[in-house]
């Protein structure tokens, strides 16, 4: 990944001040930035210096913004300004909140398809705006397109990254030539892999072939040990079909899909919206049985689900049912922090004897201003109670969602990056709405909310397991529908179990146990979670078995407390980048969009 060389944290460029580094990619930087003198937030994309002295570099980089002004389209990022100041040349964009398809296929493996059509209609008519311009993008993949969130929660596909854009009528002597690569190799069309120079919209519509494929099976079309024989199958085999990976798909989408992939040009579809709308009456066609297979889902579910509960239900009435303990040292501080007065050098002691929590408590306390810690009780200091708290109980959770057994390490880490998801949602909902619950009861809450899941999927598999060698079978039967129907019965019991066993709150305990029913009372705890939750599946971190939020909870939710809808999407615009810095995980791609922190 190229960095700019100096840290540009604090300069102003033209009207704008940077405030922090959202990403960075191939030819720069994307700051966060605020006009300073009326507050407008923006994103400033800054060109690496070292490449500012290639004249036909700068002039692709400006052509990107000049070819972005001129579609003024409602899903092609908005560019303000362009300009340069000494070696530094920039440009001035609209800020996106959300994540790019990239992210989001990071996170969910696989989009349905239906939810792929949402995004593949508005896409294909950025793409037939910039081709009736007389421009090709060149460089479309998952990463330029951006899910962007609007002021009241709603999605917008965004089209991003000009700077490899062929301009019909304007293109610079030499700067698209024979034999040069423009664009990502995975996605790349073979006209473009075999380096002509000259390509039409046609490329583009195979490039968005390979990105809907991509998004439909979870995986690109050719995946290949090396760049070279990524170019070379691109231009010489022919994909798997969609359906032979996702045997749900009916032949017809698949047809659709392959017929963009086609390796000459006149047999793909003629535009981008024609590719889109095939591909929308092929999901029609296929809704009959795709309605039948889920008749059948249901009926399998509902045996299986029935007896896998009644096994979960009996351990949990005979006390069999392994709960996780809380590590001996936070359970120790936790304890000590429940005491007045609180004694800070007991707190200490316990805490230097698990290297673990001391990393994280100096991490947390530097975190705070910026500033090396290196003392644990100057550190604590600096936090306060309800900091250090937080950190214990996030700490204690985490262990939960940790395994080493290969088939359960993904769906428990899907898991723990929801409940991270709930707890910073529920957090941000306190800021946001008028309520006596503490931000830090509602971030602890928001964290353990589905404590149970973890334990329940552990059980299952074991269960899994072991009926397998009773029967002299292998191979995996428990779906993610019976997950959900076991977990929906028996996580909010099995979590309030642990929660008691760790002594949390008792008002934890009884959100935790009745999170799949508003309370009595409009405004709880187990209220404010419970709309959380709903608006982390929004943002993409589904609930059990991939189920999706629920548009009349979060009504319910938003009426209970009075959240309004500008607000909800600000909330949900905002979780995947706090999740990822929650996470550790800052991940940027600038050459994949404007403002994001994720790579693929």
């Amino acid at each position: 990944m190229t960095r700019l060389v100096q840290d540009l944290r604090g300069r102003i460029l033209g009207r704008y001040r940077l405030v922090t580094e959202l990403g960075s990619g191939g030819m720069g930087a994307v700051y966060y930035a605020e006009h300073v003198s009326i507050g407008r937030r923006a994103a400033v994309k800054v060109l690496d210096p070292a490449l500012g002295a290639d004249e036909e570099v700068i002039e692709r980089f400006f052509t990107e913004a000049r070819a972005i002004n001129a579609l003024h389209h409602p899903n092609i990022v908005d560019v303000i300004d362009l300009a340069h100041e000494g070696d530094l040349h920039y440009l001035v964009m609209e800020l996106l909140e959300g994540e790019t398809l990239g992210a989001r296929l990071e996170r969910v493996k696989r989009l349905d398809l239906s939810a792929l059509i949402a995004i593949a209609r508005p896409v294909a008519s950025a793409l037939q705006a910039v081709h009736d311009k007389g421009m090709v993008h060149r460089d479309l993949k998952p990463e330029n397109i951006f899910l962007a969130r609007d002021g009241q929660g709603r999605e917008r596909p965004t089209l991003l990254d000009f700077g490899v854009v062929k301009v019909a009528d304007g293109d610079t002597p030499g700067r698209t030539r024979a034999g040069l690569l423009l664009g990502t190799p995975a996605y790349m069309s073979p006209e473009q892999c075999a380096g002509l120079a000259e390509v039409d919209a046609r490329s583009d519509v195979y490039s968005f072939g390979a990105v809907v494929y991509e998004a439909i099976t979870g995986r690109r079309p050719f995946v290949r040990s090396n760049v070279l024989a990524v170019l070379s199958a691109h231009q010489c085999e022919t994909p798997l079909p969609p359906s032979r990976l996702v045997p749900e798909l009916s032949t017809r989408v698949s047809s659709v899909i392959l017929r963009a992939l086609a390796k000459s040009p006149d047999e793909r579809h003629a535009s981008a919206v024609e590719f889109a709308e095939d591909l929308a009456r092929a999901a029609e066609d296929s809704v009959t049985r795709d309605r039948r297979l889920q008749r059948k889902r249901i009926t399998q579910t509902r045996n299986v689900g029935s007896k896998l509960a009644e096994i979960v239900g009996q351990r949990i009435a005979q006390g069999t049912l392994a709960l996780p303990s809380m590590p001996e040292a936070c359970a120790q501080c936790l304890e000590l922090l429940r005491v007045e007065p609180i004694l800070l050098s007991e707190i200490v002691g316990r805490v230097l004897r698990d290297p673990l929590l001391t990393a994280r408590i100096l991490n947390a306390a530097r975190s705070r201003n910026g500033t090396r810690v290196a003392d644990v009780e100057k550190a604590l200091a600096r936090l306060g109670v309800d900091a250090t708290r937080a950190i214990l109980e996030e700490l204690s959770a985490r262990q939960v969602f940790v395994s080493r057994d290969p088939r359960l390490r993904e769906r428990l880490r899907a898991i723990w990056e929801r409940s991270v998801a709930v707890s910073l949602a529920a957090a941000r909902l306190v800021d946001e709405v008028e309520t006596t619950i503490p931000r830090g009861e509602a971030q602890s809450a928001g964290l353990v909310a589905e404590i149970g899941h973890p334990i329940l999927a552990a059980l299952l598999l074991d269960v899994e397991r072991t009926s397998s060698r009773k029967d002299g079978e292998e191979g995996s039967w428990i779906t993610d529908e019976v997950f959900a129907a076991v977990v929906a019965e028996h996580g909010g019991p099995v979590g309030a179990k642990v929660a008691t066993q760790w002594g949390l709150d008792p008002e934890i305990v009884r959100t935790i146990e009745g999170l799949d029913e508003w309370d009595d009372e409009p405004g709880t705890l187990r209220d404010l979670v419970r709309l959380a939750a709903e608006l982390a599946s929004e943002a993409g971190y589904l609930g059990p078995g991939g189920r999706a939020a629920r548009d009349a909870v979060t009504t319910a939710g938003r009426m209970r407390f009075g959240l309004a809808i500008e607000a909800q999407g600000r909330i949900v615009g905002a979780l995947p980048l706090l999740v990822q810095e929650q996470l550790g995980g800052r991940r940027s791609s600038v050459d994949g969009g404007v403002n994001t922190l994720n790579e693929r």
